[in-house]
C-alpha cells in the first residue's frame, strides 16, 4: 500500500457557500512505513505529484495507522479527506477509517474521535460503501483508462472544533475476494480538506 499526501479541506462557517480552507500538515508518524520514496515523512512535504508518499510494502497484510498533524488547529462543520492514489497497478487502499485529534501533540496513542462519512466519493474505476465502525469498504479494479490511478474523497459533517490531527487507519480485509485484489495495497498521497 503507499499513501500520497493527505489533502485535508475544512467548510468554514455553515451557511451555503462557505468557502472551503485548504488545511497544511507539519508532520506524520505511523506504526510502519517501507522507507525510502515512501517513508511517512514525505507524504506531508505539500507536493502530491513528486511520486513520493506513505508506503507500507510488507506491511500491508496487518492494521496500519499514520498520523498527520496539522499546521495550526482549525474548526469546521464539514471536513473533506482527500486521497489521491497515483501509484496505479490497482495498489488501492480497500479498508480505512479516518479519526481527528484536539490533542496538542497527535500521536498514535492519543484521544481520537472517528468521523463518520456521510459521503465517499471514489474515482478511477472502484466503488465504495460506508462499512460498520465508520470504516470505508472499496472493491473493484482501477480502470485501465487511468493507468490503474485512483483516488477518494470522505466527506463528514459535525462540530469539529480545534483539530490539531487526523488519523488514518487501514485494515487488511478485503470485502470483495473475487476482484482478485489481494487485500490492501496502495495509497499514494493523502489530502485532507475542510
Amino acid at each position: 500500500m503507499k499513501i500520497l499526501p493527505l489533502a485535508l479541506f475544512a467548510l468554514l462557517g455553515s451557511t451555503p457557500g462557505a468557502f472551503a480552507a485548504a488545511i497544511a500538515f507539519s508532520s506524520a508518524l505511523a506504526t510502519y512505513d517501507q522507507g525510502g520514496n515512501y517513508d511517512i515523512a514525505k507524504s506531508v512535504n505539500g507536493n502530491i505529484l513528486d511520486g513520493l508518499g506513505w508506503g507500507v510494502f510488507d506491511g500491508q497484510f496487518v492494521d496500519e495507522t499514520a498520523v498527520f498533524a496539522t499546521s495550526a488547529p482549525f474548526s469546521a462543520s464539514t471536513i473533506a479527506v482527500g486521497m489521491s492514489q497515483f501509484f496505479g497497478f490497482n495498489h488501492h487502499i480497500q479498508n480505512f477509517r479516518l479519526s481527528i485529534t484536539s490533542d496538542p501533540s497527535p500521536s498514535l496513542a492519543g484521544n481520537w474521535t472517528q468521523l463518520a462519512p456521510s459521503q465517499v466519493l471514489v474515482a478511477g474505476g472502484p466503488t465504495a460503501m460506508i462499512a460498520a465502525g465508520n470504516t470505508v469498504a472499496v472493491s473493484g479494479t482501477s480502470a485501465n483508462l487511468y493507468g490503474g490511478l485512483t483516488g477518494y474523497r470522505v466527506v463528514a459533517s459535525g462540530t469539529f472544533t480545534d483539530v490539531t490531527g487526523v488519523r488514518l487507519e487501514t485494515f487488511p480485509n478485503d470485502y470483495d475476494p473475487s476482484d482478485g485484489l489481494a487485500r490492501l495495497w496502495v495509497a499514494r498521497r493523502t489530502a485532507i480538506l475542510c
